[in-house]
């Protein structure tokens, strides 16, 4: 793995999930600097990674849900299996120290896939919708 650089091909154009997709990068390359540096990433850098990763799912979806994007299901299962996916490496990175790179592999490469096309999709899709930010929650 390599580090990950922020360039404007990743831009959805919706400041709020642009800004979470950079910070996630610079979650990432934190974790790449430690390992490079010879230090495992340890159970705190995953920790706040996957709580951010989460948090990040979670507007995004608000976003769909508000913008009435028509692949929500489909976009959401993505979101679920990585969440799966990253539990499963987090519970063998507890017994195994050795695997972080594997950890930042995967997450680097499914990051920088997902945000290229399936959440271009959902870009395109405001864009053709001249939606720049969700309906405000309801009161009710």
């Amino acid at each position: 793995m390599s580090k990950l650089e922020w360039n404007i091909n990743f831009m959805l154009g919706i400041q709020e999930i642009d800004e979470h997709h950079e910070h996630l990068f610079e979650l990432l390359n934190f974790g790449y600097d430690k390992f490079e540096a010879g230090h495992n990433i340890g159970l705190l850098v995953v920790a706040e990674l996957v709580d951010y990763t989460s948090y990040h799912f979670s507007s995004e979806e608000h976003w769909m849900v508000e913008t009435n994007y028509p692949f929500i299901k489909e976009h959401k299962k993505e979101h679920d299996l990585f969440m799966e996916r990253v539990s499963e490496f987090v519970d063998v990175l507890i017994h195994d120290k050795d695997n972080s790179l594997e950890l930042l592999n995967f997450v680097s490469n499914w990051i920088t896939h997902h945000i290229l096309e399936t959440d271009s999709k959902f870009g395109l899709y405001l864009a053709s919708h001249n939606t720049r930010r969700p309906k405000p929650l309801s009161s009710e």
